[in-house]
This record gives C-alpha cells, sequence and structure tokens, in this order.
C-alpha cells in the first residue's frame, strides 16, 4: 500500500475516541489555536499523529505488507 493510501485510510472511518489528561490553560489555548486558524482539532492531532508515525518510519510497507 501506498503512504498516501494509507494515510487516507487512517484518516477515515473514524470509530475510535480515545482520553487525554492534559493541562486546562492547554487545551484551552489548542482550541483558541484551532479556532484563530479555523480548523479542527481532531484534524490538528491527526496531522501530528500522521507526522510522527511516518518519522518513525511507519508508514512505509515492505513486501506488502502493513505492518
Amino acid at each position: 500500500m501506498h503512504k498516501l493510501e494509507k494515510i487516507r485510510r487512517l484518516t477515515s472511518y473514524k470509530t475510535k475516541q480515545f482520553t487525554l489528561t492534559l493541562n486546562p490553560e492547554l487545551v484551552s489555548l489548542f482550541k483558541i489555536a484551532c479556532n484563530k486558524n479555523k480548523i479542527n482539532m481532531t484534524n490538528v492531532v491527526e496531522t501530528f499523529m500522521i507526522t510522527y508515525i511516518d518519522n518513525n518510519k511507519l508508514l512505509e510497507t515492505k513486501s506488502g505488507q502493513d505492518y
């Protein structure tokens, strides 16, 4: 699977929720920044996660395997 196809698959079919425990001021500032840039908070977190995964070479496939 090509990297772009994998990213599309990973950012589609959203069924999993998870909870984070963060500093309330951090969350507030993050929400303000997202609103300022007119972007959904989930999309920003997804972008960070995809970038982090890619930096750790986990989007690359070997011999047709996903992981």
